[in-house]
């Protein structure tokens, strides 16, 4: 994947967030509401700071070889805290058990998130790459933890939300089934952009050089996600839960 397709699905999904902000505005009290419009941007982040160009001037603005990887990991691990606080309000429930159910996840990954950066400073990572940091890095002390981390924490939300949305997908109709198919087809190119960092970072433990399956195939791979997350998002319902949306389907006729 070239440069210019880091910036292009960046801003696509940057334009896509800023038509719904109207709505957002309009409707900033509503939890639905926010926990859909969260994943434009924060996906949008992703694909704008993982591009080498980019990489390269935060490592420079920084002063710090490499810098850019914890802050790449880190944004990462707020995209997958969001799609777990996505599950959260579409499951609906009692308000209070949601709020508490929202405070534990951003606990949680905002833990992580600390953790990753408190690994990459405890690590040495002195030779900046901008392509392959993941294997170059593999077997270091901390760098190699840190790396484990953000697969795992993303690959983790990702495979809960693809379950959640199949088995919502069986349940209900039309649009709202459409766009729940598309979520977990999204969802299988992100575990499949995970299944490739961990099977190089995996061949480098094991003494092979498999680093293009991360440097080539897992962008290619993740640069089409995006694409079922732009055309999910008007099909998915920002003001109710799955499981009012479920209740509905099962009484008409």
């Amino acid at each position: 994947m070239t440069n210019l397709h880091y910036y292009v699905l960046a801003a696509l999904l940057a334009f896509a967030f800023a038509l719904r902000v109207p709505g957002l505005i309009r409707h900033w009290r509503d939890p639905f509401a926010r926990s859909v419009s969260l994943l434009l941007p924060l996906a949008s982040a992703v694909f704008f700071f993982a591009a080498p160009p980019t990489i390269s001037s935060v490592n420079g603005l920084t002063g710090m070889a490499n810098l850019s990887a914890p802050v790449v990991y880190g944004i990462v691990t707020a995209l997958s805290a969001a799609l777990v606080n996505l599950m959260i309000t579409w499951r609906g429930g009692p308000e209070e058990q949601r709020r508490a159910a929202t405070r534990w996840c951003v606990g949680v990954y905002g833990a992580v998130i600390v953790a990753l950066f408190t690994l990459f400073a405890l690590g040495d990572a002195p030779e900046e790459r901008l392509l392959d940091f993941d294997t170059h890095y593999a077997n270091a002390p901390y760098i190699r933890e840190m790396i484990v981390l953000y697969i795992a924490g993303h690959a983790l939300s990702t495979l809960t939300l693809a379950v959640l949305c199949w088995r919502w997908a069986r349940e209900v109709p039309g649009l709202l089934r459409i766009g729940l198919v598309l979520i977990v087809a999204g969802s299988f190119l992100s575990l499949a952009w995970d299944a490739c960092k961990l099977l190089a970072v995996a061949a480098r433990w094991t003494g092979h050089d498999w680093d293009g399956v991360s440097t080539t195939v897992a962008p290619t791979v993740a640069s089409h996600g995006p694409w079922a997350l732009m055309a999910t998002d008007p099909l998915t319902p920002p003001r109710t839960s799955f499981r009012s949306a479920v209740r509905l389907a099962r009484v008409r006729p």
